[in-house]
Formats: structure tokens, C-alpha cells, sequence
């Protein structure tokens, strides 16, 4: 488990992407895995750029609205792609 603290200053803009469920086949003996990410990306003032892709726990609350992060459990083959 890693954690960072950084600070980031002269930010001209920030967009915060949706949250989007992909899913790992089952491989051997480990499960079919679904989860879910939300990205962030933030413009800087030196013209720069930084994203940030954020894994979601189920029950998290996202960046966007707040609401809870809910992995489906019916997420087709074809959109775990």
C-alpha cells in the first residue's frame, strides 16, 4: 500500500471523468474481478498537466457527484473491454 501527500499549486483547471467499471477475466483459479476508476485531470498554469487515475472501493463516494460507487454485477464480457 503506497500513500502520497503532495500539493498542487497554480491549477487553471480541473476535470473530473466519470467512474467506469472494467473487468479482469477469471484466469487459473482466481474469480472473474470487476472494478471501478474515476480520473482526474488538472491543468496547470505552466501548461502543464497531471491525471490522476483513483481505483474505487464499492461504497466509495465518487468525485463527481458523491454518490456511492456500486460495482455491477451483471458487466458483460464485452464491456469489461
Amino acid at each position: 500500500m503506497s500513500n502520497v501527500k503532495t500539493s498542487i499549486c497554480a491549477v487553471d483547471a480541473l476535470e473530473v471523468g466519470p467512474v467506469t467499471f472494467q473487468g479482469l477475466p477469471a484466469f487459473g483459479s482466481l474469480p472473474r474481478h470487476t472494478f471501478a476508476t474515476q480520473t482526474l485531470q488538472i491543468a496547470l498554469e505552466n501548461g502543464g498537466s497531471l491525471e490522476l487515475v483513483i481505483h474505487l472501493r464499492e461504497g466509495c463516494n465518487s468525485l463527481v457527484a458523491g454518490d456511492p460507487v456500486a460495482i455491477p454485477r451483471d458487466i458483460s464480457e464485452e464491456d469489461a473491454k
